[in-house]
């Protein structure tokens, strides 16, 4: 096998503290000229999801910590630029459904006249629980930058999902497309 091998502390349960796990990253000349020429079967035009050293391009934004741990922050397509900084959909929507009151969110840029992009939340309220915007922002304060934190929310009933229950965020893009900020 070719490659390089790397030694990383196993996390996890005290039973596993001190062990040290193999891993190995194998590159030989033969995958690197099959993921360059790699596109889907009858679909030539895929192949720029292919990076020019042979990663796959899925989409999604991930940092890497100084241990190399891997933690998906965003897909790149949902991350808001709001006045030149990447805000994290995500994030958002995870704090966002921490709230007691709150049963789900989905938080999408729109677009605004000063700052490209502004988060605008879509909130569903759990049955029976009443919540407000000035109780959201008040949350969300001590977790975000203010300039992180959604200008709007709107309070809907439901949010449109796709076949497997993820958030269909094109729909929410395409229904507040025309949003007028105040």
């Amino acid at each position: 096998m070719c490659g390089r091998e790397t030694n990383s502390r196993a996390r996890g349960s005290a039973s596993s503290a001190g062990r040290r796990r193999r891993t190995w990253r194998a590159r030989t000349p033969e995958q690197d000229v099959y993921k360059r020429q790699a596109s889907y079967l009858d679909a030539p035009e895929t192949g720029d999801r292919w990076s020019k050293d042979g990663w796959f391009r899925t989409g999604d934004v991930a940092t890497i910590d100084p241990e190399g741990y891997v933690r998906i922050v965003d897909r790149s397509k949902d991350m808001i630029k709001s006045g030149g900084e990447w805000i994290s959909s995500v994030d958002l929507e995870n704090a966002l459904m921490g709230h007691p009151a709150v049963s789900e969110a989905a938080v999408i840029g729109v677009p605004h006249p000063k700052w490209q992009e502004r988060p605008l939340a879509v909130v569903v309220a759990k049955k029976g629980a009443e919540v407000k915007a000035e109780d959201l922002l008040l949350f969300l304060a001590d977790k975000f930058a203010k300039w992180q934190l959604p200008d709007a929310f709107i309070f809907a009933s439901e949010i449109p999902r796709t076949s497997v229950g993820k958030f269909l965020k094109t729909k929410l893009r395409e229904e507040y497309a025309n949003w007028e900020w105040k």
